[in-house]
């Protein structure tokens, strides 16, 4: 399907209406009604996302993206405010133009979902796409059709899976975990949260203390240092907890001294375990500080 075609205020594509908000369509009423998929007469379509084909959503959520030179660059909102993505770097590999992406589609609930659409692959084992959360609406709620509630532009591990999780705040984040393998020998199992600020899913820095930082956590890390005594050693593990109290992260450290190089002889000499609740203010998310790096450690991250 060409984009052209999304410029009309409704067009059928498969036996689906998109509706006029999509794209050059007569400005929307206030409030702005949401970009929608329509299925008349039934709402078999708009139940079944993985049955519209991949090339309907990505116009849906990139409009004129058949006729751009770096699609992302075109991403915007319903209400059309733009969305802004990153540097994308030199090592990325664009989708060859007319390709339809690989879709990921979570469901979060009986009526939400999650869809993921990369267009781009990295040399470190990242994707880049549009993320976007939806609704379903039965037919008896306004007639069948799929509402887009919020769109932004997601890079992480191209295996992660999506979720979305609700912090204390009541603000909604959307959770993507995965392994980023960079070589086959080399993987790294890291967390990326992108909260939501209205209709817009942003990748919000994380201030920890009074410095900002990636909101994107390795769930691994260790370290090594040698002195006269031998060698210590530290790992520290991160989870994501979600509950009554909202979503934090866990992390246990642990801190061993080993009499040889080879790790040998190792006694335990330290166990630490913090709990870092999530919150945000529309422009970062925030916790407390991490246990990593350990005392005597230089470097690290938050």
């Amino acid at each position: 399907m060409r984009a052209s075609g999304l410029r009309r205020c409704a067009r059928v594509v498969g036996g689906v209406l998109l509706a006029g908000a999509l794209s050059g369509c007569r400005p929307p009423p206030h409030p702005p009604t949401p970009c929608s998929l329509r299925a008349p007469g039934g709402d078999e379509a708009a139940a079944a996302t993985q049955r519209i084909p991949a090339a309907v959503w990505l116009d849906l959520l990139v409009p004129d993206n058949r006729d751009a030179s770096d699609p992302l660059a075109a991403m915007h909102t319903c209400t059309g405010a733009a969305l802004t993505v990153d540097s994308l770097g030199r090592d990325a590999r664009v989708m060859p133009a007319g390709d339809a992406p690989a879709l990921r589609i979570t469901a979060v609930d009986d009526a939400r979902a999650l869809l993921w659409a990369p267009l781009r692959d990295y040399d470190d084992g990242d994707a880049l796409g549009p993320v976007a959360l939806l609704r379903r609406h039965a037919p008896e709620d306004g007639g069948a059709h799929l509402e887009l509630l919020a769109l932004g532009a997601l890079r992480a591990p191209s295996r992660a899976s999506l979720r979305l999780e609700r912090l204390a705040d009541g603000a909604e984040v959307v959770v993507a975990e995965g392994e980023r393998c960079a070589g086959e020998e080399r993987c790294v199992r890291e967390i990326q949260l992108l909260p939501r600020a209205g209709e817009r899913l942003i990748d919000a820095p994380l201030r920890s203390v009074a410095e900002d930082g990636p909101a994107r956590l390795a769930v691994a890390l260790a370290a090594g240092l040698g002195d006269s005594g031998g060698v210590r050693t530290a790992a520290l593990e991160r989870t994501l907890r979600g509950g009554p109290d909202g979503l934090m992260i866990v992390e246990v450290l642990r801190v061993q001294r080993c009499a040889g190089s080879e790790g040998e002889g190792c006694a335990d000499e330290a166990t630490l375990r913090r709990e870092r609740p999530l919150s945000f203010d529309g422009e970062r998310l925030h916790a407390p500080p991490s246990l990593w790096p350990p005392p005597g450690w230089e470097g690290g991250e938050a």
